[in-house]
């Protein structure tokens, strides 16, 4: 029982991390701070209250071994439960977790093998991960349930999300078969070295609508000019957060776009904070850099008249974060810097979700069958533009 509270907890951004081990016999809190890390693994059978305030605490610990109750507890601002940064996770394969309607599950991607169904990118909104074949494979909660508990936290919407890292058929996976893993992004993709990967099972839906894989030369000029490609990193963000801004403006009448367009500026600014916060740390100074001719190229693409127009600036807007949540992934494999490594390793997954998004508003606006052919037509042209790719190191070069 009692509260173990992190000594910044519930302070502004404030950081700091706790190692110790925590064994839950009865009733018991732990509030973590803003941008902690409780790296502590996890063991019992009783009921633990997770107070977050915040989108940046993370858990890294091992809590296979914890057989209880988390109830994840926010404030009005809402906040994570932020597991699994890393590859070798194990989940919390016997515990149940419920979340209030204003916190976010974040975890990592549960993918199965070719004769078990389909890659889950996004757990159903009714029911996100509940007993499911994938779930159980996966590590993750025995039982996850939404806003289903009576804790302290105002009433808001939830989200499960599944994005990220990767296990194979109730395995972790190593290097390869995380590659192999991640080839599920694509649509009719081929990889680097042109040759034509193994189709995906028949009815699988295609994730992140891409249609082609990121060529080689693109990780060798991030190995020639890595300081370029941060700064223009810290430029696409600030870019993202006013594309989500026009639309804002443009459709204020579509509420569920006006609330969705909201989160995603505030997340985009966000992010876009933590990339100069990354470059100063680096000594890197954020400068003006003449951009890559991707997005210019992209959004020549876009019709005219509404509400075609409206439906491609949503879906050109949902394969930008497409291909960012691929380079963040890639970035996060490739580099040898450790905590760039871990910055994108962390980033990537909103980018997945803020395609889905896109995607979903742009079916809300015109026939979904018709707004699903219009985005291989761009997915299409959004391939051969990145094929072609710009001679300076870019983001999307």
């Amino acid at each position: 029982g009692g509260i173990l509270k992190m000594y910044s907890a519930g302070d502004g951004n404030n950081a700091g991390t706790v190692p110790n081990a925590l064994i839950v016999a009865g009733n018991a809190e732990f509030h973590a701070a803003p941008r902690g890390v409780f790296r502590g693994n996890v063991s019992g059978a009783g009921t633990l209250g997770y107070r977050s305030t915040y989108v940046r605490s993370d858990i890294t610990g091992n809590w296979s071994a914890f057989t209880g109750t988390v109830n994840v507890i926010t404030d009005a601002g809402g906040g994570d439960f932020r597991m699994a940064p890393n590859y070798s996770w194990p989940g919390l394969p016997a515990a149940t977790v419920n979340s209030r309607k204003s916190s976010v599950i974040r975890a990592h991607t549960v993918c199965t093998p070719a004769s078990s169904g389909p890659v889950r990118q996004q757990p159903s909104r009714k029911n996100p991960v509940s007993g499911s074949r994938e779930q159980a494979a996966s590590g993750m909660p025995s039982t996850l349930r939404s806003g289903s508990f009576a804790g302290p936290g105002p009433a808001g919407r939830s989200k499960a999300i599944m994005a990220g890292s990767a296990r194979v058929g109730g395995r972790r996976c190593d290097g390869r078969e995380a590659a192999a893993a991640r080839a599920a992004l694509y649509d009719g993709a081929t990889v680097s070295a042109g040759q034509p990967r193994n189709p995906r099972p028949a009815g699988s839906p295609p994730m992140l609508s891409l249609q082609s894989a990121t060529l080689t030369r693109w990780l060798a000029q991030v190995d020639a000019g890595l300081d370029e490609v941060l700064v223009d990193h810290a430029h696409c963000e600030k870019k993202a957060a006013g594309v989500a801004m026009n639309l804002l403006f443009s459709y204020v009448d579509h509420v569920p776009l006006a609330r969705a367009m909201t989160e995603i500026v505030n997340e985009e600014l966000e992010h876009f904070r933590m990339v100069l916060d990354l470059l100063d740390r680096r000594g890197i100074r954020f400068r003006k850099l003449a951009p890559s001719r991707y997005g210019q190229r992209l959004h020549e693409l876009i019709r005219k008249d509404e509400p075609g127009r409206g439906v491609d600036r949503l879906l050109v807007a949902g394969l930008i974060e497409a291909r960012s949540c691929e380079r963040f992934a890639l970035l996060a494999e490739h580099v040898a810097d450790a905590e760039l490594r871990g910055f994108y390793g962390g980033l990537f997954e909103s980018e997945a979700r803020h395609h889905a998004t896109y995607v979903r508003l742009a079916c809300d606006m015109a026939d979904e069958a018709v707004v699903r052919d219009r985005l291989r037509q761009l997915a299409a042209a959004e391939a051969a533009i990145i094929e072609q790719g710009d001679a300076a190191p870019r983001m999307h070069s």
